[in-house]
């Protein structure tokens, strides 16, 4: 099997764009890439991006233009064990 060696881009659909994009900035210090009406790129240390799009906001009828999404997501950060509390201190303010 080939390797795999990360992911490169995870989506998410947000009912508020500027809200979640100020969100992942200030707790992550994630800088915006790109933000263009209905979606903002964020720049994930080891060459990743957080993508997030305003939901319903996305969808064309144009083929292959199409982004959105509801229900239940799930997305998780890799943090060095050792910083574990540090990241709960701050997720707690």
């Amino acid at each position: 099997m080939p390797r795999l060696t990360g992911v490169v881009e995870t989506s998410l659909y947000v009912d508020d764009l500027d809200r979640s994009t100020k969100f992942y900035q200030s707790l992550f210090e994630f800088p915006v890439l790109v933000s263009i009406l209905r979606m903002t790129a964020l720049a994930v240390p080891g060459q990743q991006v957080l993508l997030l799009f305003k939901k319903k906001g996305s969808l064309s009828r144009a083929p292959g233009g199409s982004h959105d999404g509801d229900g239940q997501l799930h997305m998780a950060f890799a943090i060095p064990a050792e910083e574990f509390d540090a990241w709960d201190a701050r997720l707690q303010q």
